[in-house]
């Protein structure tokens, strides 16, 4: 089992798009340790997921989110996505 999940804030904008394989450690991770900017958790007002049967479906979901929505808060380098594996 694989996970897609969005970080949302007040606005209902989609500010953060990632993947993990344990959402609650990567949650607790994000939120203790986190490797994103303080602005970016200090805007989440909504987690919300999506299971996939494997990692590399939520790879490719991944990748589609983050191009259709361009958060805020994903990594881009000459305008094309970074993705943290």
């Amino acid at each position: 089992m694989s996970y897609v999940y969005r970080f949302i804030d007040g606005k209902g904008n989609i500010i953060y798009i990632g993947k993990t394989v344990n959402m609650d450690n990567r949650m607790q991770s994000h939120f203790t340790k986190g490797h994103l900017s303080k602005e970016c958790y200090n805007s989440v007002a909504k987690i919300e997921y999506q299971k996939y049967k494997t990692e590399s479906d939520s790879l490719v979901m991944e990748t589609y989110y983050i191009t259709k929505y361009s958060p805020k808060f994903n990594l881009l380098k000459n305008g094309e996505v970074i993705l943290i594996l």
